[in-house]
């Protein structure tokens, strides 16, 4: 198993404030944004200029939302830690197996259409990881 850290996720409550600072302060690039869950998260990707890893914004559209309510009671700051794996459905039964608790025991489409499941923050020791798989999302 070689794992690599795809992105790190930020709660955010302006993505155009957070932004400028990394982009201004750390010369990061936006790489990629997208609205999801229906208009309710907008996510906003920032890159280095090696493109390997970046920075996830999230910033809720709507107050009733989980990102919302983690900004509200927990304030801005990381949210989860996101590794790249080659086969996530081979990654999420060994994990399984070894009785890893998961939020997601199935993988599902996130953002850009990659495939992409959560491990319990209980199990991570109060990290939320996300595993996701790049390329097609089937």
């Amino acid at each position: 198993m070689a794992l690599e850290v795809d992105h790190v996720g930020l709660a955010v409550r302006d993505t155009a404030v957070v932004a400028a600072f990394y982009e201004q302060a750390l010369g990061l690039w936006q790489e990629h944004q997208e609205v999801v869950g229906d208009g309710e998260l907008q996510l906003t990707f920032l890159a280095a200029d090696d493109g390997r890893a970046s920075l996830e914004l999230l910033e809720p559209l709507a107050p009733d939302t989980s990102i919302a309510r983690f900004v509200s009671e927990r304030g801005p700051g990381m949210h989860h830690v996101c590794f790249r794996v080659a086969d996530i459905r081979a990654e999420l039964a060994r994990l399984a197996a070894l009785g890893v608790e998961l939020i997601d025991t199935a993988p599902r489409v996130g953002s850009r259409g990659r495939l992409i499941a959560f491990v319990h923050p209980r199990a991570a020791h109060g990290v939320l990881v996300e595993l996701c798989q790049h390329g097609e999302a089937g």
